[in-house]
């Protein structure tokens, strides 16, 4: 039996890697780079543009609109970090405010039409809604267009035509509303009694507006999800995959808006028999607060789980976790704090929503964000400054 010296070194069981390992080890997919998201703006920060930004409105009678929108905007994406670095925003607001004059001149003749043609009403209605597909489109493309991450700047890439074929099916109750008010006010609905044969068919067209309203949000979230592209990544996000959890939580809503008005109504019924008026009053009020504190909370986490779960592009993954019971209990908060304040709390509850929201988000990044710009010779410059959250007017370049 062979002998070993103490003073000698064992033999190990591994050997020197040849040329084939060294090929398969550059083969394997690099580990994904796990990204959170922070969010680093505070009440007292954000209380003084929002102050600012209410105040200039309403002395402007609603014409600082746009200038107020990008500095929100600004002061959200430059507190909103991805992987420790900033997002910023460099819009120019002067180019939404012709876009906001048509809308307040659209309001105008919606109001000189009310007032002296009511039975005309639905024609400033119908425009509206023929031209709010193309303004939305452009206020996506503006935002999208002027916000970078790390001197990559987004685009977006979606067309009018699309935005067309998700917005206006989602306008057709509203025009729906509209047309019947109109025919309402008219002075020939009284004689022209085949007006009122048209309500079975628009009944009919507004139900199934509501039974697809769920398959149509979901195109609406897949167009916006869809259409962003940061140097070489296009984001991607299918209705199809989507469309059945989507009608599941629409679903798991009615039941539980059911099994709540249920349950009130039962407790209302015992009260009033029973002769207890002021349990009566606070059943009442808890009906009232229980829905939007209940159902609001349940169906924003749930949507926005599903939304980023399946929002994907070639090197990025997304992933949430946005907890029900978390966003009841600071909903419920803020709501009473709002209340007790009446209303100064608001930029508050704003900032602890949106931590709720976007720290509940993480990315899966596969590679070097700096290879991207590489394959993409759209990649922009990085901004060369940053900004304080000052009251500026409009935002600073």
């Amino acid at each position: 039996m062979k002998q070993f010296d103490k003073n000698t070194e064992p033999e190990t069981m591994t050997s020197e890697p040849t040329p084939d390992t060294h090929s398969a080890l550059q083969d394997l997919p690099p580990t994904p780079l796990l990204l959170s998201v922070q969010f680093t703006g505070t009440g007292q920060r954000y209380f003084s543009v929002w102050f600012i930004n209410g105040l200039l409105n309403l002395v402007s009678l609603g014409l600082f609109w746009p200038f107020a929108q990008a500095r929100k905007r600004a002061f959200f994406h430059r507190h909103t970090r991805l992987g420790l670095q900033a997002l910023a925003f460099d819009a120019d607001p002067w180019k939404q405010f012709q876009t906001h004059l048509l809308l307040i001149g659209l309001c105008l003749l919606n109001a000189l039409v009310y007032l002296f043609k009511p039975e005309l009403l639905w024609l400033p209605a119908l425009l509206l809604a023929l031209l709010w597909p193309a303004l939305w489109h452009a206020s996506l493309a503006l935002r999208f267009n002027h916000t970078q991450w790390r001197g990559l700047r987004l685009r977006f890439v979606g067309s009018v035509a699309q935005a067309y074929g998700v917005v206006l099916p989602l306008c057709l109750p509203a025009l729906f509303g509209v047309l019947l008010v109109s025919l309402k006010v008219s002075p020939a609905w009284t004689e022209f009694t085949k007006a009122q044969m048209l309500l079975g068919p628009l009944g009919l067209a507004l139900l199934g507006v509501v039974l697809a309203l769920p398959w149509q949000l979901v195109r609406l979230h897949s167009f916006v999800r869809g259409g962003w592209v940061c140097a070489s990544e296009h984001s991607e996000l299918n209705p199809f995959f989507l469309a059945k959890a989507a009608y599941l939580l629409k679903l798991k809503m009615l039941g539980i808006s059911a099994l709540m008005a249920t349950t009130f109504t039962c407790l209302a019924a015992v009260q009033a028999r029973a002769g207890l008026d002021a349990g009566l009053a606070v059943t009442v009020v808890m009906t009232c607060l229980a829905f939007p504190l209940v159902l609001m909370p349940y169906h924003q986490a749930q949507m926005q789980n599903l939304l980023w779960h399946h929002t994907r592009s070639k090197h990025l993954r997304f992933h949430s976790a946005l907890q029900f019971g978390e966003l009841f209990w600071v909903n419920l908060q803020n709501w009473t704090l709002i209340a007790l304040t009446l209303g100064l709390y608001w930029p508050f509850a704003v900032m602890r929503i949106t931590r709720l929201r976007l720290t509940a988000l993480t990315v899966l990044m596969e590679g070097d964000e700096s290879s991207w710009a590489m394959l993409d010779s759209t990649a922009q410059e990085p901004l060369q400054s940053r900004h304080s959250d000052g009251p500026q007017m409009g935002l600073q370049h």
